[in-house]
Protein backbone atom coordinates (compact mmCIF):
# COMPACT_ATOMS: atom_id res chain seq x y z
CA UNK A 1 0.00 0.00 0.00
CA UNK A 2 1.17 3.54 -0.58
CA UNK A 3 3.30 5.12 2.25
CA UNK A 4 3.07 9.00 0.83
CA UNK A 5 0.50 10.26 -1.41
CA UNK A 6 1.04 13.50 -3.00
CA UNK A 7 -1.55 15.75 -4.71
CA UNK A 8 -0.70 18.66 -6.35
CA UNK A 9 -2.82 20.80 -6.37
CA UNK A 10 -3.46 24.87 -8.38
CA UNK A 11 -5.64 26.71 -10.43
CA UNK A 12 -5.50 25.93 -14.32
CA UNK A 13 -1.92 26.60 -15.98
CA UNK A 14 -0.09 26.24 -12.65
CA UNK A 15 2.12 23.65 -14.01
CA UNK A 16 0.39 20.83 -11.67
CA UNK A 17 0.65 18.24 -15.00
CA UNK A 18 4.02 19.86 -16.34
CA UNK A 19 5.42 18.83 -12.73
CA UNK A 20 4.15 15.67 -12.83
CA UNK A 21 5.26 14.90 -15.80
CA UNK A 22 8.77 15.80 -15.72
CA UNK A 23 9.25 13.84 -12.22
CA UNK A 24 7.62 10.59 -14.10
CA UNK A 25 10.04 11.15 -16.70
CA UNK A 26 13.05 10.88 -14.43
CA UNK A 27 11.28 8.48 -11.91
CA UNK A 28 14.12 5.88 -11.61
CA UNK A 29 16.56 8.78 -10.61
CA UNK A 30 13.45 10.42 -7.81
CA UNK A 31 12.60 6.92 -6.55
CA UNK A 32 16.06 6.27 -5.67
CA UNK A 33 16.60 9.75 -4.05
CA UNK A 34 13.55 9.05 -1.70
CA UNK A 35 14.22 5.21 -1.39
CA UNK A 36 11.06 3.98 -2.38
CA UNK A 37 9.09 3.74 -5.39
CA UNK A 38 7.29 6.36 -6.84
CA UNK A 39 4.30 5.71 -9.11
CA UNK A 40 2.79 9.16 -11.25
CA UNK A 41 -0.68 9.40 -11.52
CA UNK A 42 -1.73 12.29 -14.05
CA UNK A 43 -4.82 13.81 -14.06
CA UNK A 44 -7.52 13.06 -17.14
CA UNK A 45 -8.16 15.72 -19.59
CA UNK A 46 -9.71 17.74 -16.96
CA UNK A 47 -9.62 21.80 -17.92
CA UNK A 48 -12.20 21.41 -20.27
CA UNK A 49 -15.16 19.90 -18.66
CA UNK A 50 -16.91 23.41 -18.39
CA UNK A 51 -17.80 22.21 -21.91
CA UNK A 52 -19.21 19.33 -21.17
CA UNK A 53 -20.77 21.08 -18.06
CA UNK A 54 -22.47 23.71 -20.39
CA UNK A 55 -23.63 21.60 -22.90
CA UNK A 56 -24.77 18.62 -20.98
CA UNK A 57 -24.81 19.24 -17.29
CA UNK A 58 -22.29 17.30 -15.92
CA UNK A 59 -22.15 13.78 -16.85
CA UNK A 60 -18.81 13.73 -17.49
CA UNK A 61 -18.16 15.69 -14.03
CA UNK A 62 -19.55 11.93 -12.61
CA UNK A 63 -17.81 9.92 -14.71
CA UNK A 64 -14.49 11.53 -13.68
CA UNK A 65 -15.22 11.62 -9.69
CA UNK A 66 -15.78 7.97 -10.42
CA UNK A 67 -12.46 7.47 -12.13
CA UNK A 68 -11.07 9.73 -8.81
CA UNK A 69 -12.72 6.80 -6.75
CA UNK A 70 -11.19 3.64 -8.63
CA UNK A 71 -8.18 5.45 -8.31
CA UNK A 72 -8.01 5.74 -4.77
CA UNK A 73 -8.66 2.38 -4.34
CA UNK A 74 -5.68 1.40 -7.13
CA UNK A 75 -3.75 3.23 -4.13
CA UNK A 76 -4.05 0.51 -1.40
CA UNK A 77 -2.73 -1.69 -3.37
CA UNK A 78 0.33 0.58 -4.61
CA UNK A 79 3.69 0.45 -2.59
CA UNK A 80 6.01 3.49 -1.94
CA UNK A 81 4.11 7.14 -3.03
CA UNK A 82 1.91 8.28 -5.10
CA UNK A 83 2.08 11.44 -6.89
CA UNK A 84 -1.65 12.83 -7.94
CA UNK A 85 -2.31 15.53 -10.23
CA UNK A 86 -5.40 17.50 -8.61
CA UNK A 87 -7.00 15.74 -5.55
CA UNK A 88 -10.82 14.28 -5.94
CA UNK A 89 -11.16 17.14 -2.79
CA UNK A 90 -10.03 20.20 -5.33
CA UNK A 91 -12.41 18.37 -7.88
CA UNK A 92 -15.34 18.66 -5.67
CA UNK A 93 -14.97 21.90 -3.81
CA UNK A 94 -12.94 23.96 -6.80
CA UNK A 95 -14.71 22.83 -9.90
CA UNK A 96 -18.21 21.14 -9.07
CA UNK A 97 -19.24 23.27 -6.56
CA UNK A 98 -18.55 26.69 -8.98
CA UNK A 99 -20.18 24.84 -11.68
CA UNK A 100 -22.90 24.28 -9.34
CA UNK A 101 -23.31 27.63 -8.40
CA UNK A 102 -23.45 28.89 -11.66
CA UNK A 103 -26.45 26.49 -12.67
CA UNK A 104 -24.20 24.56 -15.22
CA UNK A 105 -24.97 20.87 -13.17
CA UNK A 106 -28.21 20.13 -14.16
CA UNK A 107 -30.49 16.64 -11.97
CA UNK A 108 -30.14 14.14 -11.60
CA UNK A 109 -26.07 14.71 -11.83
CA UNK A 110 -26.01 16.93 -9.00
CA UNK A 111 -27.15 14.55 -6.86
CA UNK A 112 -25.66 11.71 -8.11
CA UNK A 113 -22.44 13.40 -7.66
CA UNK A 114 -23.07 14.66 -4.39
CA UNK A 115 -23.74 10.84 -3.50
CA UNK A 116 -20.76 9.69 -4.68
CA UNK A 117 -18.64 11.83 -3.55
CA UNK A 118 -20.08 11.34 0.30
CA UNK A 119 -19.44 7.32 -0.48
CA UNK A 120 -16.07 8.32 -1.78
CA UNK A 121 -15.07 9.43 1.58
CA UNK A 122 -16.45 6.75 3.68
CA UNK A 123 -14.57 4.24 2.36
CA UNK A 124 -11.16 6.11 2.63
CA UNK A 125 -11.73 6.86 5.94
CA UNK A 126 -12.90 3.35 6.61
CA UNK A 127 -9.82 1.68 5.34
CA UNK A 128 -7.74 4.70 6.76
CA UNK A 129 -7.31 8.12 4.94
CA UNK A 130 -3.63 8.42 4.68
CA UNK A 131 -3.75 5.52 2.23
CA UNK A 132 -6.10 6.77 0.08
CA UNK A 133 -6.12 10.13 0.26
CA UNK A 134 -3.25 12.71 -0.05
CA UNK A 135 -1.23 13.11 3.08
CA UNK A 136 1.31 15.94 1.25
CA UNK A 137 -0.21 18.78 -1.12
CA UNK A 138 2.02 20.47 -3.16
CA UNK A 139 -0.01 24.21 -3.40
CA UNK A 140 1.64 25.84 -6.66
CA UNK A 141 0.51 29.34 -6.27
CA UNK A 142 0.81 32.39 -8.54
CA UNK A 143 0.21 35.91 -7.78
CA UNK A 144 -2.90 36.70 -10.07
CA UNK A 145 -4.34 35.02 -12.56
CA UNK A 146 -2.96 36.88 -15.65
CA UNK A 147 -0.30 34.66 -15.72
CA UNK A 148 -2.80 31.89 -16.01
CA UNK A 149 -4.63 33.29 -18.41
CA UNK A 150 -1.44 34.22 -20.88
CA UNK A 151 -0.11 30.18 -20.21
CA UNK A 152 -3.25 28.50 -20.84
CA UNK A 153 -3.77 30.71 -24.23
CA UNK A 154 -0.13 30.11 -25.03
CA UNK A 155 -0.27 25.94 -24.21
CA UNK A 156 -4.14 25.62 -25.97
CA UNK A 157 -2.61 27.27 -28.92
CA UNK A 158 0.87 24.71 -29.47
CA UNK A 159 -1.51 21.69 -28.49
CA UNK A 160 -4.33 22.56 -30.84
CA UNK A 161 -7.04 22.53 -27.56
CA UNK A 162 -10.19 24.32 -26.98
CA UNK A 163 -9.71 27.81 -25.19
CA UNK A 164 -10.50 28.38 -22.25
CA UNK A 165 -12.32 31.40 -21.03
CA UNK A 166 -10.03 34.02 -19.08
CA UNK A 167 -13.68 35.10 -17.28
CA UNK A 168 -13.66 30.83 -16.37
CA UNK A 169 -9.90 30.84 -15.34
CA UNK A 170 -10.13 33.77 -13.16
CA UNK A 171 -13.22 32.14 -10.92
CA UNK A 172 -11.19 29.59 -10.87
CA UNK A 173 -7.96 30.97 -9.20
CA UNK A 174 -10.28 32.90 -6.99
CA UNK A 175 -11.97 29.31 -5.99
CA UNK A 176 -8.37 27.92 -5.45
CA UNK A 177 -7.58 30.13 -3.05
CA UNK A 178 -10.36 30.34 -1.22
CA UNK A 179 -10.16 26.00 -1.62
CA UNK A 180 -6.19 26.64 -0.23
CA UNK A 181 -7.13 28.66 2.64
CA UNK A 182 -10.08 26.50 3.76
CA UNK A 183 -8.73 23.24 3.49
CA UNK A 184 -7.53 21.84 7.07
CA UNK A 185 -11.43 23.36 8.11
CA UNK A 186 -12.99 21.23 4.63
CA UNK A 187 -10.63 18.18 5.49
CA UNK A 188 -11.86 18.00 9.55
CA UNK A 189 -15.21 18.45 7.91
CA UNK A 190 -15.26 15.53 5.55
CA UNK A 191 -13.56 13.50 8.59
CA UNK A 192 -10.25 13.18 6.86
CA UNK A 193 -6.97 13.74 9.26
CA UNK A 194 -4.59 17.14 8.46
CA UNK A 195 -2.32 17.29 5.24
CA UNK A 196 0.84 18.36 5.09
CA UNK A 197 1.43 21.27 2.55
CA UNK A 198 4.09 22.44 0.73
CA UNK A 199 4.13 25.67 -1.28
CA UNK A 200 5.74 26.45 -4.71
CA UNK A 201 6.10 29.76 -6.41
CA UNK A 202 4.60 28.91 -10.04
CA UNK A 203 4.71 32.15 -11.10
CA UNK A 204 8.09 31.78 -12.88
CA UNK A 205 9.00 29.70 -16.33
CA UNK A 206 8.42 26.34 -16.59
CA UNK A 207 12.21 25.84 -17.79
CA UNK A 208 14.07 22.31 -16.69
CA UNK A 209 15.85 23.59 -14.30
CA UNK A 210 13.02 25.51 -12.41
CA UNK A 211 10.57 22.17 -12.19
CA UNK A 212 14.24 20.45 -11.45
CA UNK A 213 14.41 22.83 -8.44
CA UNK A 214 10.75 21.66 -7.57
CA UNK A 215 11.27 18.04 -7.75
CA UNK A 216 14.27 18.38 -5.14
CA UNK A 217 12.05 20.30 -3.26
CA UNK A 218 8.99 17.65 -3.40
CA UNK A 219 11.72 14.96 -2.50
CA UNK A 220 13.04 16.79 0.74
CA UNK A 221 9.91 17.19 1.54
CA UNK A 222 8.80 13.14 1.28
CA UNK A 223 11.81 12.26 2.92
CA UNK A 224 11.31 14.40 6.08
CA UNK A 225 7.46 12.95 5.91
CA UNK A 226 8.77 9.00 5.93
CA UNK A 227 11.83 9.94 8.89
CA UNK A 228 9.20 11.95 10.55
CA UNK A 229 6.06 10.26 10.19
Amino acid sequence: MAEIVVAFEGPIGTGKSTEVEYIENAVDKFAKQLGMPITCKPDPARDNLYLDINLHGGPLEVEYLLARRARAHETLRTPGAVLYDRSAIAAWYVFYKNALAQGYIRPPYDTIYKQIFDEFMEEMIQVGDHRGIESLVINMTVPNAEILIERTERRTQERGEQPVPADYLRRNFERYGEYMERLPEIRRELGLSPVKILTIDSSQPLTEAYLEANAQQIIRKMKEMRTNG
